[in-house]
């Protein structure tokens, strides 16, 4: 065969093999286009699916009727109650609670080529969101006589931080307050879900609704003193399957389970008001389990977590928890899955703390963002993610817990003598800019002025603080009867925790009762904070969004205060509560100069209003946006001694005008530019529009000059900072602002060969790519502040 020949032969093969090379290089191509079209579908189910996590803590957990009443007459009268009414007097209370569960019905049906293995592990995971873990009723008393003074409980977070069990409780032991008002524990009980018991009276066979997966409970937990009405003491609280069905629209609709509690009250001669508590844990989501007391499991990465009846593996979640780092910088520094997975021990608790701060900070930082809801949704969708596949921590998602509690007063019988008797009616907390006008129930009315009725205020240490008048509410009052009157303490008091000490006196015959005042300072919580807020925060086009909690915090019920917002001292708006909330619509708008917020307390005695807050600020323009960070150079000319660099993507964005008409911007201005690239100096820089007219898109252009008898680098690179201004104009009402932000260019040239190098996010550098083919810019990142 002759050398030609040969040569075509060479020639044939290495074509082969080129071909052949590219085909493997676009199935690549293919393959990875394919696996990242893949991972984003994953993201958005996953998402979709957790997104009913952001429902909040699931109020509707436990319902049921909020108090109650029940009359005690003395033992002595009930011969005489039985023989008027032909029965006795009702003394006891039957309750029906009903707590949300799962409702499994449609997925119970095999699925197409599930193993009978995996079917029995499935059933047994809807029986577990199908029924209620546990439920624990629990007792307390208050001697109060009002149903609408009732003081204050401790909050689920609280009981839930400080791991307070219940069922420890000793009765008579007293559990204070958020201020410290006594509540005295008569008993708790518990039903816990015996899952096995349950499990084995199942029939796979035959499941077609969520009723069928009935619960067994195991024998009920009691502490403290019983407070089953006579007779029934083996009926005190229990779980009702009947109750169940009868609750339940239709037979193949079951989200709720029902439990029967019957109360009386354990002492017939001891009024005041008994809070029956009641708090579930449900299995609505199953995230990753604890293998056994004091030890943490491991997250296998085929593990399934439930929501609801959906099922995700963990390492599905761990994608998307690892996707939603790599797209979102205000999570960098939000501890990874796998050191919350990882961590054992004492360091768990310390690292879960970590964990918290980091997210609140991530939150708190993204408030400023223009898209500020949607990557709140992403940071709390990362923190829902990561406490899914830790394991043992699904069980604090609120959706997971519930509580609730009816509020029952007892009364006891007055005696039928003429006896005198003073009641408070209404609740006593006030602020320090009103003198406390209150309620109070009296009687039997004598008429000649046969009542004498008194009151004092006195500090903890008893001295007297001030004195109390009372006037008839009622006109036309009927002798031997109850009526009410208007309290009024004569002067305005300090903060702090008072006595109301109250005398009736009718003839030789004297009665004194004693109950609290708590009097708070005329204020905010956050007054610095609100002042600031005010200061800051109103700008055109704006929505104003802000808590105005007052020094009271949840003490006094939001219904008695209003908040007042007046612009330009003419258009109003009141808002019920101390909240402005989106849904409000104070909207900023171009129209208006000046914002003035009140917030006030609505004393309920008189309907008067006493200002706790207020402030008035002007309405600014807020100041433009330059985005721009992290630009590297497109276009490069010149010698390493002197070359011109041209860098596109900054774009500058108006704020908003609070009217159709936009705000006009100045053209920007570039300043005087530096760089730390060794031996070069900026001998000229510009700013011109890149892009059609009105765009707000711009490219800069400088300078760099080597200094003489300097020696540069084959690869010239290093960055530019450029200071750039921009001045905004209202349209209507002339108001200006300002903005000057620095941007920053990376530079990276080889003068030899004409070619830039682009450096990847992890610092290595990309292959070379010639002047006609420009690295695309990277995308835009708001300047930090």
């Amino acid at each position: 065969m002759g050398k030609g020949s040969q040569a075509k032969v060479y020639f044939v093969l290495y074509l082969a093999i080129v071909v052949e090379l590219l085909i493997i290089i676009v199935e690549r191509d293919e393959a990875e286009e394919h696996l990242n079209r893949q991972n984003n579908e994953t993201m958005k189910i996953v998402e979709s699916i957790l997104s009913q996590l952001y429902s909040g803590s699931g109020s509707e957990g436990i319902n049921t009727k909020p108090q109650d009443e029940i009359t005690l007459p003395a033992e002595s009268d009930m011969a005489a109650v039985k023989e008027i009414f032909g029965n006795e007097l009702k003394t006891w209370r039957q309750y029906q609670i009903d707590v949300g569960v799962t409702d499994v019905t449609l997925a119970i049906k095999r699925k197409e080529g599930e193993s009978s293995k995996e079917y029995d592990e499935r059933v047994a995971n809807m029986l577990s969101l199908a029924n209620v873990e546990d439920l624990e009723y629990e007792i307390f008393f208050s001697p109060a006589q009002n149903i609408d003074s009732i003081p204050a409980f401790q909050p689920d977070d609280y009981i839930r931080s400080n791991n307070i069990d219940f069922m420890t409780f000793t009765a008579g032991q007293v559990f204070n307050g958020p201020n410290g008002e006594p509540w005295t524990f008569v008993g708790a009980y518990r039903l816990s879900f015996d899952k096995d018991a349950s499990y084995s009276k199942i029939d796979n066979n035959s499941l077609s609704t969520t009723l069928d997966f009935a619960p067994v409970y195991k024998q009920l937990m009691r502490t403290g003193i019983g407070t089953a009405p006579r007779g029934m003491e083996d009926s005190v609280f229990f779980y009702s399957d009947q109750k169940t069905r009868e609750s339940a629209q239709t037979s193949r609709n079951a989200t709720k389970r029902s439990f029967v509690v019957n109360f009386e009250p354990p002492d017939r001669n001891k009024p005041g008001i008994y809070k029956l508590r009641f708090a579930s844990r449900t299995n609505r989501i199953l995230g990753v389990s604890v293998l056994s007391e004091g030890q943490r499991a491991s997250s296998d990465e085929n593990t399934k977590v439930n929501i609801g009846t959906v099922q995700l593996t963990v390492k599905d979640l761990k994608k998307v928890a690892s996707e939603l780092k790599r797209r979102h910088q205000e999570l960098d520094k939000v501890p990874s899955l796998d050191e919350l997975v990882n961590t054992r021990g004492p360091e768990f608790v310390n690292k879960m703390e970590q964990f918290n701060v980091a997210i609140a900070d991530a939150k708190q930082k993204a408030e400023t963002s223009n898209d500020a809801a949607d990557l709140i949704g992403k940071i709390r969708l990362y923190e829902y993610v990561a406490k899914l596949v830790t394991p043992g921590q699904s069980v604090n998602f609120d959706q997971n817990r519930s509580n609730f509690d009816i509020n029952v007063r007892v009364q006891t019988a007055k005696p039928s003598t003429a006896q005198p008797y003073v009641s408070v009616l209404t609740d006593n907390r006030c602020f320090t800019n009103a003198k406390h006008v209150f309620e109070i129930e009296a009687g039997p009315y004598k008429t000649g002025g046969g009542n004498r009725i008194s009151g004092r205020i006195v500090n903890e240490g008893g001295a007297t603080m001030a004195n109390i008048t009372f006037e008839p509410i009622d006109q036309g009052l009927t002798p031997n009867a109850k009526y009410r009157l208007i309290g009024t303490v004569d002067r305005e008091l300090p903060e702090g925790k008072y006595k109301m000490r109250l005398e009736h006196q009718i003839s030789s015959k004297t009665v004194d009762i004693e109950d609290s005042l708590q009097v708070y300072t005329a204020g905010l919580l956050d007054d610095k904070g609100a002042t600031s807020y005010l200061g800051n925060a109103l700008s055109y086009g704006r929505n104003i969004i802000r808590s105005f909690i007052p020094k009271s915090g949840n003490d006094i019920p939001a219904s008695q205060f209003k908040t007042i917002v007046t612009f330009d001292g003419g258009s109003r708006k009141e808002i019920n509560g101390y909240n402005i909330t989106q849904g409000d619509g104070v909207t900023l708008n171009a129209e208006y100069n000046n914002c003035e917020i009140n917030v006030v307390w609505i004393q309920q005695a008189t309907n008067k209003s006493f200002t706790l807050f207020t402030s008035n600020n002007e309405i600014k323009l807020s100041k433009p946006g330059i985005y721009g960070d992290g630009l590297m150079g497109e276009r490069y000319s010149g010698s390493a001694n002197k070359f011109t660099v041209t860098a596109s993507g900054i774009e500058i964005v108006p704020p908003k005008s609070g009217s159709k008409t936009p705000v006009a911007l100045s053209k920007p201005q570039a300043g005087n530019a530096k760089t730390e690239i060794q031996g070069y100096t900026v001998s000229s820089q510009s700013i011109e529009e890149d892009g059609e007219p009105g765009s707000n898109k711009y490219r800069v252009t400088f300078e760099l000059v080597k200094a003489p008898n300097s020696k540069a680098d084959k690869t010239i690179q290093g960055s530019v900072e450029i200071p750039i201004s921009v001045d905004a104009r209202h349209p209507s009402n002339g108001k200006t602002s300002s903005v000057s932000e620095t941007i920053s260019v990376g530079i990276s040239y080889t003068p030899s060969t004409g070619t830039k190098t682009t450096p990847t996010r992890s610092g290595t550098t990309a292959k070379p790519t010639t002047p006609k083919a420009p690295a695309k810019a990277p995308a835009k990142a708001p300047v930090k502040k």
